[in-house]
């Protein structure tokens, strides 16, 4: 493969590693030289990439000389790069985080320096780096950004936005323990014996007058979609952050939270088991999922992130973690082994559809659980308005799969056992019609909810009337599937939207039932034609009658021609008469189009719709076009052409060819007026016998 062959931000970034490696950066303007053509990618990228200053070689990342351990100046007015120190945010195991000033642009950020850099070695300085890069292409407003890299005296860096906020622990007013402890499990190699490691803190459980009540528990739930929704963003690119926790998540003023602290983050696309050794630990005990703690090799993927975010809401919304123990190993096999507590059995305000979400999101096997973030964030969303969640609680059978699962030696030495799994086979069979008649009520409330969207949907596109109605058809494919499933339930919530005070709301309502041809919707459709204040609405009652062949409709559309004053909707009736073969619709489209005292815009509209049905009756309407038609108005001149061809009779094939003979016309005009006599030259004739 050529040199040009290669993606170049790709291989800029690969050389780019390698150089920091080796003997550091070769300088931007050398690296533009080894990519001609491509100059201003390469300078966007080493920007974003590049070190804040030139290490030298007994500095530089992985350096022949190794990694320097001097400390570094870290002090209130103390100058790293350009960055004014402000003071310090905080400080955990791996590295302290200060305010500082970039005194470039004039604007405050968070900068987090790697503590120890020449002990953590190769590994400890790749997902330090890692951070940096990870977090540097990843665009949501719920995820911290990075704005810059680089090495200060031997020590990297990464500077990062500063949040105005506090962290969710802060925020939703518990005790949850600090990330500054909970950060000495990072990193295996960083472990200290077993005799001496420090015992995580477990969360101290609120009183029950301090746990969130439901207005609480509404907002933590929107706060937790939209860190899911984050989440998912950080996924979708490809990135699973490893260490979902409170203190990894900031709430800024305006309610948004953003996560932090991509040091452990895993890149589907990168050679992460290069950085990962077996046996290693990667991320804080208690919100640990169980594939990460597993004595198997498992590759981790999006669910990971969705258990550890399950522990944090779990805890939020209890005051305590689900799975807690004394001692690390203990938090482990809680994990592994225990089902967490129903959390409703904590906080019993919390609603049931809640605590099934939060179930799911727990769930130990990974299969399971919520397949992507973004499945959680929209479960949450439907329990704040009210609609059935796609989650599902577990079923006994379930149940006692679990339990055999976590005693497998009581189990397999209960001699009842088959017994025992027989009767759970009756009592499944006994529940089965129960489970049936549940799943059918449950995908009539999830019809239910999505027939008034979709309502909703179509309404709005009416209303606005432009290119977007081109989206109504797919819209009533999706109501008719929700009709076949409710029926007269879901007829009666359409007439319902007749009665909505919005007009977009009785616009969807028309439409739907216009498609559905439901004759039981006509008396109100005539009324909202006859008297609703709203013009569209009186046009599109008008519209859907004229749609409906059904009983009924024909009287309907008589009163609408009489009565309104109208004449869009006195079109429309009278195009709805003349499509159902109504005896008197074609004497009254002739003396509509003939009347002087109708505007000759309408009068043209009714005329060059009524060509299209191409009915040997409507000759006085066709006549009248002939006579009365501006040569410019070409569009009709061709409806007209259409019907005179398709009666076919020698009094058409005069009206063509004297069509085809007017120079007024456009030429185009002239062209199909004569072919459309050849046409109806080469039918066959009938004979005198025929």
């Amino acid at each position: 493969m050529s040199h040009d062959d290669l993606d170049p931000s790709l291989l800029f970034h690969e050389l780019f590693l390698a150089d920091l490696e080796g003997s550091g950066d070769r300088g931007l303007e050398a690296y533009q030289e080894l990519f001609p053509g491509h100059e201003e990618l390469i300078a966007a990228l080493h920007a974003r990439l590049a070190l804040g200053g030139e290490p030298t070689p007994a500095t530089a990342v992985g350096g022949a000389a190794g990694r320097s351990s001097i400390g570094l100046d870290s002090s209130p007015g103390a100058l790293i790069a350009h960055y004014r120190v402000e003071g310090e945010i905080g400080r955990g195991g791996q590295a302290v985080v200060l305010r500082a000033e970039d005194e470039r642009l004039g604007r405050p950020v968070a900068l987090k320096l790697l503590l120890g850099a020449a002990q953590r070695g190769e590994a400890g300085l790749r997902r330090f780096r890692r951070e940096a890069e990870v977090c540097s292409r990843l665009d949501h407003p719920g995820i911290c950004t990075v704005h810059d890299t680089g090495i200060q005296g031997g020590i990297p860096y990464i500077v990062m936005e500063l949040v105005d906020g506090r962290t969710l622990t802060d925020w939703i007013g518990g005790t949850t323990g600090t990330a500054a402890a909970e950060s000495e499990f990072l990193f295996s190699d960083d472990l200290p014996e077993e005799p001496e490691t420090p015992q995580p803190r477990a969360a101290a459980a609120r009183s029950p007058d301090a746990l969130p009540d439901r207005r609480r528990i509404d907002e933590i739930i929107e706060v937790f979609a939209r860190i899911a929704d984050a989440l998912d963003a950080a996924h979708e690119a490809g990135v699973i952050h490893r260490d979902i926790k409170p203190g990894n998540i900031l709430i800024r003023r305006d309610g948004q939270p953003v996560i932090l602290d991509f040091g452990l983050a895993q890149d589907h696309d990168s050679e992460l088991h290069a950085l990962t050794q077996t046996g290693d630990f990667f991320g804080t005990p208690a919100y640990m999922s169980p594939e990460q703690i597993s004595a198997h090799r498992i590759r981790l993927d999006k669910r990971t992130d969705v258990f550890s975010l399950g522990v944090s809401l779990y805890e939020c919304l209890t005051g305590t973690r689900p799975f807690e123990a004394p001692t690390r190993e203990g938090i482990y096999q809680a994990i592994l082994t225990k089902e967490a507590r129903d959390p409703r059995g904590i906080n019993k305000a919390l609603p049931r559809d809640l605590a099934v979400v939060v179930g799911k999101a727990l769930e130990k096997d990974r299969d399971r659980r919520y397949a992507k973030a973004r499945d959680l964030a929209e479960d949450l969303r439907r329990i704040l308005r009210f609609e059935p969640i796609s989650a599902r609680p577990a079923g006994l059978g379930l149940k006692l799969l679990r339990w055999t699962q976590r005693n497998r030696t009581l189990a397999g030495s209960i001699v009842v056992l088959p017994l025992a799994i027989l009767v759970t086979m009756m009592i499944q069979g006994a529940l089965a019609s129960r489970r049936e008649a549940q799943d059918h009520e449950r995908a009539r409330r999830e019809h239910r909810a999505a027939l008034i969207a979709d309502l909703d949907e179509l309404g709005r596109l009416l209303e606005r009337n432009d290119i977007s109605v081109m989206l109504q058809p797919r819209i009533l494919r999706r109501i008719d599937a929700h009709i076949a499933v409710l029926g007269e339930e879901g007829l009666k919530l359409i007439r319902k939207g007749f009665e909505a005070e919005q007009a977009c709301d009785r616009l969807g309502a028309m439409s739907a039932v216009a498609n559905l041809a439901d004759s039981a919707s006509v008396p109100k459709l005539l009324e909202l034609c006859l008297n609703d204040e709203n013009e569209m609405v009186r046009i599109w009652s008008s519209q859907t009658l004229m749609r409906m062949d059904t009983p009924g409709v024909g009287p309907a559309l008589l009163r609408i021609y009489r009565e309104s004053g109208d004449d869009g909707c006195q079109v429309n009736a009278l195009f709805g008469l003349v499509f159902i073969d109504h005896p008197d619709a074609p004497e009254l489209a002739a003396e509509f189009v003939a009347d002087p005292e109708r505007t000759f815009f309408m009068r043209t509209i009714l005329a060059k719709n009524l060509m299209y049905l191409a009915r040997p009756e409507l000759k006085p309407v066709a006549d009248w076009m002939l006579e009365n038609l501006q040569p410019a108005q070409v569009e009709e001149w061709g409806m007209l052409i259409r019907h005179h061809q398709m009666m076919g009779t020698e009094d058409d094939l005069e009206v063509l060819r004297r069509i085809a003979a007017d120079t007024r016309l456009d030429e185009r005009l002239q062209k199909s007026a004569r072919e459309a006599v050849d046409k109806i030259l080469a039918k066959p004739r009938p004979g005198p016998h025929d």
